[in-house]
């Protein structure tokens, strides 16, 4: 019956869409202010990855640089590449790899078409080990800092690292020695300094697995292929398929620490508590209503922190404001401001600090810009060795005021 009514009656119609729009302005109206989303710096203990890779290598030596793409296949050797790296940041990583390439350089055409019997195909191999340390760049997250990590992603990289070239096949490198050859032969095992760029594409295949392919070439001493030239540099490329493991939790990388702020129940709380605070400023005055918290005597107004940050936003501003309101209307009280982080961000070193900092802030803008008594106050910070709160741990991003009698007023160190 309901249906047809509302099937049948223009009137009916209008004005269900006009509430539907009245309601929908009044949540953007509400709605707008840190209503974000946020990501937590990266632990010790997370976010890390190992990998193992395989594919081929090229030198780009003396008389390979210079041949048609279609030779190039003949050049190409096998290699092998052992990873392990760690994310800073959800756009931020550092990893070393040691890597083994068999690789190979050649003779130059001329001599090799005068002299057949010594340079033969001119081709000889030798080996290369490296050591790099890679940055990583995740592109995703340059330009969306704060969505979850995608299934698949593209990272360029730059390294810096070493290679220690030897096991010459010197039996041929021997052509290069004679009077014909135009070089100086170099045999001698030896590290090399190298630079590294390239790119790493990956995409999750689960939770765990990480599937790779890296492709990177490296700047290197002229000398590493066993022969001097007329150049100062010589290079050689790698592309390689691997698959890599992850260590931290979450279903992809800093998934786990991606938080909504803009969650029912938290703006909910924002706004009530910036409805309460604006109430209170109108009518001069603060409740003096005390919450019970370990069997302490607390103030009702609290301020709570984006993850990982210790400024006051301007939601929480009137929060401070009327607590100043509360301490200078109430001159038989002192307060002791305490500040907490939440126990599932960062490490326990990080989140004391964190906790001082927060701290701090409140107390400056207390003092300087309110007007407080800087006599008034004391400072105490916990950190996450203690969490106020039990419902939802983001709530221990929070600073609370404690009250004391103004006779037993101590500064707490």
């Amino acid at each position: 019956m309901i249906a047809m009514l509302y099937k049948n009656n223009k009137k009916l119609r209008v004005f269900a869409l006009g509430a539907v729009l009245v309601f929908s302005c009044h949540l953007s109206a509400q709605v707008k202010v840190d209503t974000i989303q946020a990501v937590s710096y990266s632990n010790l203990v997370e976010n890390y990855f190992a990998g193992f890779h395989f594919g081929i290598n090229g030198s780009w030596g003396e008389n390979i640089r210079y041949y048609k793409l279609s030779d190039i296949p003949r050049f190409q050797r096998l290699g092998g590449m052992l990873s392990l790296g760690k994310f800073f940041s959800s756009n931020f990583a550092l990893r070393g790899t040691l890597g083994i390439y068999r690789q190979c350089g050649r003779a130059e055409k001329e001599p090799r078409e005068v002299y057949p019997e010594y340079y033969g195909d001119g081709i000889y191999n030798f080996w290369s080990a490296n050591a790099n340390v890679d940055v990583l760049v995740n592109l995703y997250h340059v330009f969306y800092p704060h969505r979850p990590t995608p299934k698949f992603n593209v990272l360029p990289l730059f390294g810096v690292g070493t290679a220690y070239t030897f096991g010459f096949e010197k039996d041929k490198l021997e052509i290069f020695s004679r009077p014909a050859a135009p070089y100086v032969v170099n045999t001698k095992a030896d590290f090399y300094p190298s630079l590294r760029i390239g790119f790493l594409l990956s995409y999750w295949l689960s939770k765990r697995f990480e599937l790779q392919f890296d492709a990177h070439f490296d700047f290197i001493d002229d000398k590493y292929n066993g022969v001097i030239d007329d150049r100062k540099y010589d290079g050689y490329t790698v592309a390689m398929l691997g698959l890599a493991y992850k260590f931290n939790r979450g279903t992809r990388r800093f998934e786990n620490r991606f938080e909504h702020l803009d969650d029912a129940v938290e703006v909910n709380r924002m706004n009530n508590e910036l409805e309460i605070a604006r109430q209170n400023l109108e009518k001069a005055k603060v409740k003096d209503t005390l919450l019970h918290v370990n069997q302490e005597q607390f103030l009702e107004m609290t301020v709570s922190f984006i993850i990982d940050k210790f400024n006051i936003t301007d939601v929480q501003r009137p929060n401070v404001e009327a607590v100043a309101a509360y301490i200078n209307s109430h001159p038989e009280v002192d307060v002791i401001i305490c500040g907490f982080a939440d126990v599932n961000t960062a490490y326990p070193a990080y989140n004391m600090r964190l906790s001082k900092r927060r701290v701090m802030a409140v107390y400056n803008m207390l003092t300087q810009q309110f007007g407080v008594d800087p006599d008034r106050l004391s400072i105490d910070y916990k950190g996450d060795t203690e969490q106020p709160y039990d419902l939802k741990y983001q709530w221990n991003r929070v600073v609370v005021f404690k009250l004391t009698p103004h006779t037993e007023y101590k500064e707490i160190k």
